[in-house]
């Protein structure tokens, strides 16, 4: 039986992280497999709720580790999302491909970066994703995380930078606009991680297809200025 969202108990039990009566509902043939009608699994809806023993339960139960959910997007995808490390590695244990892409082409990468999970970062580097793979328009994990989101703190989001440059990341790659890094990071107001880029020897004279440089696409003046000399030192 369904609701009116196409959800079954078994979905609603995971969702709630209900593992006896999941458990119950697997023993007497619930399909765990089942979607509801935005197309989320048990398993999507249990990673996505933080619910580490029912992921445990449908991954012990055969359920793959790559079944996508809504949108496409991956249980792996939503754990490094959400920052939780535990899924991450339960996952990746369970066969999760780390680089795999959803309907929009971001991968697990890309959304630890952009919420600056540099943890998550670095275990999906470990996993064998290149750390220049290009995600749609053409964008790099560094460049997600150079124009991280607003609510995410900016020390979280300066380390996943300040990794992503350790392993290598190019700093001169440019997006489908012609953006590099810092470019992206100017225009997001992120001037801790413009002075580390700047320090790691990005080029404060690049401009992108429609010849916008530092200066142009800065944030703010105090930002700007750094296109008339890098900083002495990188940020802490």
């Amino acid at each position: 039986m369904r609701d009116r969202a196409g959800e079954t108990a078994l979905l609603k039990a995971a969702r709630a992280g209900r593992v006896e009566i999941l458990r119950l509902l697997l023993d007497h043939g619930a399909d765990p497999t089942v979607r509801s009608l935005a197309g989320a699994t048990a398993l999507f809806l249990a990673v996505e709720a933080n619910r580490p023993n029912v992921v445990a339960l449908l991954l012990e139960r055969g359920v793959p580790a790559d079944g996508p959910g809504r949108s496409g997007v991956t249980p792996l995808a939503a754990a490094a999302f959400n920052g939780t490390e535990r899924l991450v590695e339960l996952l990746l244990r369970h066969g999760a491909n780390p680089a795999a892409a959803d309907a929009t082409g971001k991968t697990p990468l890309v959304y630890a970066a952009a919420r600056g999970h540099a943890a998550i970062v670095r275990r999906l580097l470990d996993a064998g994703v290149a750390v220049d793979t290009r995600h749609a328009h053409g964008l790099t994990a560094l460049m997600w995380a150079a124009g991280h989101a607003n609510d995410v703190p900016a020390a979280d989001g300066l380390a996943t930078v300040r990794l992503l440059l350790e392993r290598g990341a190019d700093l001169e790659l440019r997006d489908d606009r012609g953006r590099t890094a810092l470019l992206i990071a100017a225009e997001r107001g992120h001037a801790a991680i413009v002075d580390l880029l700047l320090a790691a020897g990005a080029d404060p004279r690049a401009r992108d297809r429609e010849g916008l440089g530092l200066v142009e696409l800065a944030a703010d003046q105090a930002i700007a200025s750094r296109a008339l000399g890098t900083p002495q030192s990188a940020p802490k």
